[in-house]
């Protein structure tokens, strides 16, 4: 159907099938009860297209918006489809908001039956996102999800959490049009949640899955979909949320330590937290989540405490006022990690911790770079990577490649700079561990390590050889040479001949690939012929 739209137009598609529509709906009269598929299947062709068709038409949408309230309400593949033909016509219903009145009830009950509820909530999700001021949405869908929430275990989270998102959607564009007041909508959505994760914080048999993880999704439906303007005092709506919520989030952090799940739901939640209301409302907040990252890694060794450090990296690591504070905290989180990764068994049993450590790392080379390359940690950090190079493990795998490229990166800028200093102290650690990078380049490239990234993206083997190469030519040679003793002649000559001639990065890449499938040639042949 779409392509007949593509290629008579959505209007001529339509016009043959909102007549078919209305011959059927003549024809099955008052037995639809038992001959409902050919109504169900002409309304799902005109959803299909919804695409194609001009937010004007008047001719054919309003019948088919018009029979609604006039079908069978349990017959439920038809109402599935009903409630999807409602939501993918929004714009349209907002355009013409005198039909609305009576889908929204429809909508509603279907939130009651589980094989219709997760098309009633989308679109009712779909009708708050084109909220107006003909079709205000907010204190309706406000109103319905107070009874939701009302009756627990009523609605799936993930459906509930749509009709949250529309809710959030349609108060943000009310409060946009109205220049109201946004705290009342705001605590009206919040202060039951809290309510209910203070209430279940304190319950001894408190299960984080069923219990806490729930709530924390809705908090963080808030936070992400509420875009409101700051309070006539100048504060922030979501920095308030914040705020009231700090000590049930550190509660629970404290009372269940090792739940990754949980922790994965708490960063997550100060993430988009922190990207809603943005660096500069959210910075009287800085210094207690960084100390309370900290304490939380401390405690539990947990990936996602690293996950949310970068992030207070990448929104505050280029305003130098903050890159002594972010430099503590990720000193005292990398002090945390070598206290457990010791070997490269350690590193083995926590990948995901590896993968997180270096991308932190890595995102500290980028955005606050000074501190870390001026101060011991870096040494540390590159000996850990030559370590975490190894692991047979794509995304530490990658983690590592990614920390040291960034380093290397920030090494060829510093040439633009006068930073004698900083230039000093990166050569001084990549001279020490150059050797051990490269030789664990050489090896993934002849098969004796992993090679998850040769040379797409950032963080590849081949880029890591490239940079290195315009930032020490000499060196560089010197490594390779001691790297490539073991690897087949003709393609150490030519892998040798390709650093010398200085090439652009894609064919260097080729060149990369090339010496890679030589070497894994000469091995599949010894191996073959060694079985003779």
């Amino acid at each position: 159907v779409e392509d007949c739209c593509r290629l008579l137009g959505g209007q001529v598609v339509l016009d043959r099938l909102g007549r078919l529509l209305r011959d059927e709906c003549q024809r099955v009269g008052n037995t639809i009860m038992t001959n409902w598929q050919g109504v169900e299947s002409c309304l799902n062709c005109i959803l299909s297209i919804h695409m194609f068709i001009p937010s004007d038409e008047n001719e054919f949408l309003p019948f088919c918006f018009e029979i609604i309230p006039s079908l069978p309400t349990d017959i439920f593949p038809l109402r599935f489809t009903v409630s999807k033909l409602i939501g993918k016509y929004a714009s349209w219903l907002a355009a013409h908001s005198h039909l609305l009145q009576p889908l929204l009830p429809f909508l509603a009950q279907g939130l009651s039956i589980p094989l219709c509820a997760p098309a009633a909530a989308i679109a009712i999700k779909e009708l708050c996102q084109c909220s107006n001021q003909q079709m205000a949405m907010g204190e309706p869908v406000l109103q319905l999800y107070a009874e939701i929430t009302a009756s627990p275990g009523l609605l799936d989270l993930k459906d509930e959490l749509e009709v949250l998102e529309g809710v959030c959607r349609a108060i943000s564009r009310q409060v946009q049009d109205t220049r109201g007041d946004a705290s009342t909508f705001v605590q009206r959505v919040v202060q039951p949640i809290g309510n209910r994760l203070a209430e279940k914080l304190g319950n001894a048999t408190c299960n984080p899955k069923q219990d806490i993880l729930p709530e924390l999704d809705r908090l963080t439906a808030v936070l992400r979909f509420m875009t409101i303007p700051k309070s006539a005092s100048g504060s922030h709506p979501i920095v308030e949320i914040i705020q009231s919520s700090w000590s049930l989030l550190d509660a629970a952090s404290n009372r269940f330590p090792q739940d990754n799940a949980l922790a994965e739901k708490i960063c997550r939640l100060h993430k988009h937290a922190l990207r809603a209301c943005g660096a500069v409302a959210y910075a009287p907040m800085l210094e207690p989540l960084m100390s309370q990252l900290v304490r939380s890694y401390e405690r539990s060794h947990q990936a996602p405490f690293l996950y949310a450090a970068s992030i207070c990296v990448t929104e505050y690591g280029r305003d130098p006022n903050y890159s002594r504070q972010l430099f503590n905290m990720i000193n005292a989180m990398a002090t945390v990690s070598f206290s457990f990764l010791r070997n490269l068994e350690d590193l083995t049993r926590h990948p995901d911790v590896v993968e997180e450590l270096f991308y932190l790392m890595g995102r500290m080379i980028t955005h606050c770079p000074e501190p870390l390359v001026m101060s011991p940690l870096l040494h540390s950090l590159f000996q850990c990577a030559v370590v975490g190079m190894q692991l047979d493990h794509r995304d530490a795998n990658k983690g590592t490649l990614h920390f040291i490229e960034n380093s290397i990166s920030y090494g060829l800028s510093l040439r633009e700079q006068n930073k004698r200093e900083c230039q000093q102290a990166l050569e001084q650690v990549l001279v020490t561990e150059g050797q051990s990078i490269v030789n664990n380049l050489m090896l993934s490239l002849m098969g004796d390590l992993p090679a998850y990234i040769i040379d797409a993206g950032h963080g590849s083997i081949a880029g890591i050889l490239w940079k290195m190469n315009l930032l020490n030519t000499a060196m560089v040679a010197q490594w390779m040479t001691v790297a490539l003793a073991n690897a087949p002649e003709r393609a150490r000559t030519d892998l040798m001949s390709v650093l010398d001639s200085g090439l652009p990065r894609e064919d260097f890449n080729m060149a990369v690939r090339a010496f890679m499938s030589a070497c894994r040639r000469a091995r599949r042949f010894s191996r073959h012929y060694a079985t003779f």
